[in-house]
Order: structure tokens, then sequence, then C-alpha cells
């Protein structure tokens, strides 16, 4: 904090109001910044006192009122962390769960492709499995992946197929145990029906 003094005099002692001594120059307004007389005009403009020119004040960078701010790559780091990840750990994490999701599509596609009749829960826990052999970026995936087709089965089947919600609801359940099936590691070939040609 400093106190602006407007003096009329030429060069000497003053005394302020709280008892504090300094020297005074020979021009109109001088501050004084932690007891000391300070010269710490701005160039060119004798009378004006220029806060950012004295070096006997603090020179924050930061308004005291604001919130200290944290730049991306403080709070990227910050948040690897708290997660307790590794940038080696997310990088291997992210690889997994893209094979993941190609081991889903996969699955999916031959689902498609193969339209038998009955085969839908063994393509569930197919997909769901081989994603799951990549690792836990890849059980994520097809956790992610499984629920997403479920929710939205559930808003098109009533629509399209013409099931009821009861319908929908125990098939969804019935697909979700096949997903959980092949996530944990067991065997899909348990929801594989006769007659499913080999390729698949």
């Amino acid at each position: 904090m400093f106190v602006e003094l407007n003096v009329l005099m030429e060069a000497g002692v003053f005394e302020s109001d709280s008892g504090e001594k300094g020297l005074l120059a020979p021009y109109g307004r001088l501050k004084l910044c932690g007891g000391r007389a300070c010269d710490c005009r701005a160039p060119g403009i004798p009378d004006h006192l220029d806060p950012a020119l004295c070096p006997h004040e603090p020179k924050d960078s930061q308004d005291p009122i604001s919130p200290p701010k944290m730049n991306l790559s403080t709070g990227i780091i910050f948040c690897f962390l708290i997660l307790g990840v590794s940038s080696q750990g997310l990088g291997t994490f992210l690889r997994e769960a893209g094979q993941g999701a190609k081991d889903m599509w996969r699955a999916y596609r031959d689902m498609k492709e193969a339209n038998y009749k009955g085969a839908d829960k063994y393509f569930h826990a197919r997909g769901n499995y081989d994603a799951a052999q990549r690792g836990p970026g890849g059980v994520w995936a097809a956790k992610v992946i499984s629920n997403a087709r479920e929710t939205i089965q559930g808003i098109t089947d009533p629509l399209l197929k013409g099931m009821t919600r009861d319908e929908v609801r125990k098939d969804s359940k019935a697909d979700q145990f096949a997903n959980e099936w092949g996530r944990s590691g067991k065997d899909p070939n348990h929801f594989r029906p006769a007659g499913l040609p080999n390729k698949y």
C-alpha cells in the first residue's frame, strides 16, 4: 500500500501522519512506498505517479479478487494424476478400446450378413468376448457399445418391428446376458445355434 503526497516545497525530509519519514524531491507528487519516499513518476509527466514503474510495489500479475487460473497442460496433467493413469497406460487403454470397437463392429456386421434366426445372442457374446480379450480398454468399449445399442433398440424396435415394450425389455435382458457372458471371458459358442455356417 502506498500514500501519495502533494508537496509544494523544495527537497527535504517529511513525516507522514503515521510517523514514517522520507525524502522529498523538488517536484510535486511523491509516493510513500513501504516507508520510503519514491520517485515513481511516469516518463515525461512529472506530476503523475505510475505504480507500474515503482520498484517497491509488488508486481501482481493477477487481480487479487479473481481465482488463480490453470492453463490447459496443467489441467491435463492434474487429471492424469487424479485418475492414476500414466500416459503409456492411457495410450494402451485407448488402443485396446479401438481394437475392441472393431471386434464389436465385426460381430454386428457378421450378424447382419448371416441373418440367421436365433443367432443374435451368439454374435452379441462373440463380439463382447473378442473385445474383452484385448484388455481393459476392450472391455470398456464392449460395454459402452452394447449398452448404447440396447438403448437405441429400445426406441426403434417398437416402431420398426412392432414389438411391445415387454417384448423389447425381455429381448434386451437376454441380449445383455449374452453381452456379459462374452465380456466375462466365457465361451460364446454357448449361444451358437445349430446350423450356423462355420465361417461365423
